[in-house]
């Protein structure tokens, strides 16, 4: 089951950087774990979703996968869908994944336990973003510069979620520098630190 160890409520949010997941996975991975998605010589599992539902702004913080290009080139990772909704056709020829058996808008936990199997998820600001940085999971955020207060103005942190990394929109409707902003810190540090922890693993 899902659960809510912390609500944070009357917690300054000076102080919430750095507190322990919102949501703890009891369970979470029976469903979906690493090894079911990924192999050996494809050390890298990042899930991405790029649509939101929300009418007023969905324009200005959904991103084309056209525009996924410097991502989705990257090699030896595997990519997995975690875009709920009706997108389904729009990673057919794509290097995604996409997992037909359950529906992320019905069935939370199985959707949940996807966002926890994976090494890393990219995200634009949408109900993915929440359930992967509840759940703990490394996550970058690609952040419209239409967003609004909850995630700070400023900063690539922010109070709610310690496992969010933010890589802030310099343009409206402009992704390519995001875009490439991700797939560096794809490439380093974060491809060579669980490169180094595999290696690591291998010698157990």
């Amino acid at each position: 089951s899902l659960t809510l160890p912390l609500k944070g409520e009357g917690t300054p949010p000076s102080r919430l950087h750095g507190l322990a997941p919102l949501l703890s996975g009891t369970g979470v991975g029976e469903r979906v774990n690493h090894s079911q998605l990924t192999t050996h010589h494809s050390p890298l599992l990042i899930g991405i979703s790029w649509h939101t539902t929300n009418p007023r702004t969905s324009v200005l913080r959904s991103i084309p996968l056209a525009q996924w290009k410097p991502l989705l080139d990257l090699p030896g990772m595997r990519f997995v869908s975690l875009q709920y909704g009706a997108h389904r056709r729009e990673v057919e020829g794509l290097p995604v994944m996409h997992d037909d058996s359950f529906d992320p808008e019905k069935d939370l936990h199985s959707f949940a336990a996807q966002c926890k199997a994976m090494d890393l998820v990219v995200t634009i600001q949408n109900s993915t973003a929440h359930i992967a940085g509840a759940l703990g999971v490394p996550t970058l955020l690609l952040l419209s510069s239409a967003s609004d207060w909850r995630w700070g103005m400023r900063s690539e942190i922010n109070h709610w979620y310690k496992s969010v990394r933010i890589i802030r929109q310099k343009q409206p409707l402009r992704w390519d520098e995001a875009m490439g902003e991700a797939a560096t810190f794809i490439s380093f540090p974060f491809g060579e630190a669980c490169s180094a922890r595999n290696i690591a693993g291998e010698g157990d």
